[in-house]
């Protein structure tokens, strides 16, 4: 026996106070889809990006927390546990969504006159919610037209490590740097950052060994980045937002880079280069023999001659 999927998962049909606040039309009474999200932009993608406070905070689960309900002419975007509402966006703002490689959950939605917004939802309901949303959006472009409404809904499938976020006036404003799969930063965009300067080939964050004080010897966490163009180059900072560098390992210097486990178990890998005519090497743990895998490849690749 087949069973026809259930559109309004959360209920929303039956909650009268979400459909007062909602003040749904004849149309979009008839029908609405619903799924629970987490909004990282939650207070905006602006406030987001500027305050450190919780209430902005991405990772605040009391606000993040929401039920979406997609109707025929809107996104209603109402808090998890109140159910008052907290964000309407008419789907004739709706411009593209934007997926990364790194994670199956996450979708940003990019608009004419509204910062973007990033939601996480579990990678089915993402799939769902992605055919939902084109068709709603599709079908009010169909019934509008206009400049603003022609060629429908564009998915955009990225693979860079770096994904832009920007505001109602398409300024980029933010980022959202993947350290690995299913692992990101949220930062606010500054275009002399170290890690931004330059052709990205790959990013992310190890630690590195170094020397502390006397015979003292300890780890200390950089964000490393790879970078392409005519001198490629390994570059590191304390902060991924810092427009000075820690340090930088020109990629024709390095002789060689190999993965070593060391006695308790940490995952590391070697490179050795040759910097003012000395031989030196670089010890770095990384958090997964994966990812430690990914940056030998990466900087084997980036090795190979043009």
């Amino acid at each position: 026996m087949l069973k026809t999927p259930v559109r309004d998962s959360l209920g929303f049909t039956k909650n009268s106070r979400a459909k007062n606040q909602a003040q749904l039309s004849v149309e979009e009474a008839a029908g609405v889809w619903s799924a629970s999200v987490t909004n990282y932009t939650h207070a905006g993608l602006c406030h987001t990006l500027e305050s450190s406070g919780v209430y902005a905070d991405p990772a605040n689960w009391m606000r993040s927390r929401q039920a979406l309900v997609l109707t025929s002419e809107r996104l209603l975007l109402f808090n998890a546990s109140s159910w008052s509402l907290e964000h309407v966006l008419a789907l004739s703002e709706l411009a593209e969504l934007v997926l990364s490689s790194y994670c199956s959950t996450v979708v940003v939605l990019r608009m004419h006159r509204v910062p973007d917004m990033v939601l996480d939802l579990p990678s089915s309901t993402r799939a769902r919610f992605i055919d939902e949303l084109q068709f709603a959006t599709n079908a009010v472009n169909e019934r509008w037209g206009g400049s603003d409404f022609s060629g429908g809904l564009q998915v955009r499938q990225e693979c860079e490590a770096i994904t832009a976020l920007f505001d109602q006036n398409r300024t980029k404003v933010g980022l959202l740097a993947w350290l690995e799969e299913n692992v990101f930063l949220f930062l606010p965009y500054v275009s002399t950052a170290v890690l931004l300067v330059g052709d990205l080939f790959f990013f992310g964050q190890l630690d590195l060994r170094q020397h502390i004080r006397g015979n003292e010897w300890g780890w200390r966490s950089y964000y490393f980045a790879l970078k392409s163009g005519p001198v490629r180059k390994l570059v590191w900072c304390k902060r991924p937002t810092d427009e000075l560098g820690a340090g930088v390992v020109l990629l024709k210097d390095v002789s060689n880079v190999q993965p070593l486990d060391t006695p308790s178990g940490e995952i590391c890998l070697i490179i050795d280069y040759k910097a003012n005519g000395r031989d030196e090497l670089l010890t770095l743990r990384a958090v997964s023999p994966k990812s430690r895998e990914d940056w030998i490849l990466s900087i084997q690749t980036m090795q190979t001659p043009l």
